[in-house]
Order: structure tokens, then sequence, then C-alpha cells
């Protein structure tokens, strides 16, 4: 064989070794290199890369924090997802009927609160605050909603969890009790659902104080519940009149949280009260100034005043407005 053939065999061998080589290599490195996870899923190549939004970072002022006159206490800011200031704010105690808040932020996601039910014997006779139903009014489940959140109807609150059980077990024809079980167990899983891991529902007005929360948990709630376009619309209303379909029976409603109904508390959007012998007076509330939104909840005042609660709260978020900042 002549010289230049061989030379030009062994070249043409040699290029195809190299080039096999490179792209074993190249193959490798691409199976090794890791997944980018700053890119968005399905973006295109030409697409830049997107990095997370830091949250906002309160800060606060060298101001000493009030003293508020109840046993637990939590002021958080859900932008940040911090709690700025607490007391006792993890514990577990009976929340009493703040307990409606959970019973209507449940309703109001089911939709169709322009529903029509009859209200029940045992809904309308039960104990404590009521919106004074009468056994067999037909009247809408957004007119209980009303009922329930502010002048905090336990008869109200039953009324739905019937109805709402009926639509979980998809019969409406169910017996009662079993409604109303299973519309609690609704509750306690949307409470898991938005991380109020120290919170258990034992029905849905809060009557039962084997029922617990605390002070985060419920300021966790406080903020989706004020995110509902039905909720937030109803408990910043300081006043409302209802009536049965029929218009026949009419129910005046006034806000049981006086920081709407009374004080005005500039910057309110809303909250839900509540009161039995062993939770004590307690509020939830939250409102918003200058893009910064607070939540306050107070568990249990001092003084045994339906008045203390909204005095205790707006002392906290006061203080809270005035000395904390968003940067």
């Amino acid at each position: 064989m002549k010289r230049t053939t061989v030379l030009t065999s062994l070249g043409s061998i040699s290029l195809s070794v190299i080039l096999a080589f490179s792209a074993w290599v190249g193959l490798a490195f691409m199976r090794s290199k890791p997944v980018s996870t700053d890119r968005v899923l399905g973006a295109s190549s030409s697409e830049v890369s997107v990095t997370p939004t830091p949250l906002p970072y309160p800060v606060r002022s060298e101001a000493k924090a009030p003293t508020i006159q109840a046993r637990r206490y939590a002021l958080y800011n859900p932008d940040s997802g911090k709690l700025l200031e607490g007391k006792d704010a993890n514990l577990q105690v009976p929340i009493a009927s703040t307990t409606k808040l959970m019973t209507t932020y449940v309703i109001a996601r089911m939709g169709q609160t322009s529903d029509e039910i009859v209200v029940s014997r045992e809904a309308a006779f039960q104990i404590g605050s009521l919106m004074n139903l009468r056994p067999g009014e037909k009247i809408t489940i957004d007119s209980l909603l009303k009922g329930a959140l502010l002048v905090s109807g336990n008869d109200a609150a039953m009324a739905l969890a019937e109805y709402g059980g009926g639509r979980l077990l998809a019969n409406p024809s169910a017996p009662r009790e079993e409604r109303v079980a299973r519309f609690v167990e609704e509750m306690n899983a949307t409470a898991n659902k938005l991380g109020m891991a120290n919170t258990k529902y034992a029905d849905p007005a809060g009557l039962d104080d084997t029922g617990h929360s605390t002070a985060l948990d419920l300021a966790k709630l406080a903020h989706h519940t004020t995110q509902d376009s039905v909720i937030k619309a109803i408990i910043s209303t300081p006043s409302v009149t209802v009536t049965n379909v029929s218009g026949t029976i009419r129910h005046d409603l006034r806000n049981s949280n006086r920081l709407v109904a009374d004080y005005f508390y500039e910057g309110v959007i809303g909250g839900k009260t509540g009161f039995t012998p062993e939770a004590g007076h307690c509020l939830l509330s939250a409102a918003e100034r200058n893009g910064m939104k607070l939540i306050a909840v107070v568990l249990s005042t001092y003084a045994e005043t339906k008045e203390a609660s909204a005095q205790e709260t707006r002392k906290l978020l006061d203080w809270g407005f005035a000395n904390w900042h968003i940067e």
C-alpha cells in the first residue's frame, strides 16, 4: 500500500475517534449538569431567569411595646409572615365565636350564596347570641353569613353548617347530626390547609370550648378571610338589615366589632368577636394603612366588659402602625 494511502486512512480514523470522544464528553456533561431552579418550566430559551421576590421586611422603632390587658395576644404582619409582638401566641385555648370566621369562610368558598334554605328547629333554638331566626323561615345563605359574622348568631352558624354539610355529603336530606359533623370535619381540613397547626374545631358556632386555637393561628385565618371578597364586604359593614325570602321577617344586624361599628377605626378591614365564660372576651381584627397590613388578635381580656377586646385591639394596632414600617 502506498504511504499516502496509509496516512490518509490513519487520519480518517483519528478524526472519527476524536469526534466520537467529543460527543461522548458533551453528553456526559449535559447529563451531569444540574437543572436550573431559576427557570420557569416550559419557558423558551430566550426568556430570562426568574429569581424569587424577597418578602417585605418589617422594621421596628425603639419604642416600647404597649401593655396589653389580655392573657394572650398577637400582632401579625401577613405580608412578611412575621409575628411582630405577642404573648402566649402559640398557646392552645378556647376561642368562642371567633370560630364562626372559619364557618363562614368554608361556606363562602363553596359559592352559591344566593341559595335558599329552610331554617330547622334545631338551628333556630340555639342558645347565646342569635340572629333570631324562626323555625321554618326561608332565607338565603348570604343573609345567614351576615347574621353569623355581624351579630355572631349561633342560629345562623348552625343553619350554615347544616346546609354546608349536606352539600359536602351530596345529600341535603342526610341526618342533621351527620351533616354538621361532616361540616366540622371540613373546617378542620381547611385549617390544616391554611397552616393552622394548633387549631381544632369542635362545632360551627364556638359554643363547645373543647375546640381550640391560638392567637397566631387566628391571625393567619383573619388574613385569608379578609382576602375573600364575600366575607370582607360583610365584616367591614357597620350594620345591615336582611329579611327572609318573602320579606315578611326582618333581621336588623349591627356589627359586634366595635372597631367597625363604634370607633370607625382608621384603615379597619374587619374581623370577628367572641365570648364564652371560659374563653373570655376575644377579638381578631385586620387593618391597613400606608400599604402595611396588620392583624391583631386579643384572647381573654382581663376586664370582663364587652368593650375591653376592642380597646386592647385598638391599642395594639395603634402601636403597630406607629412603630413598624416595611422595607
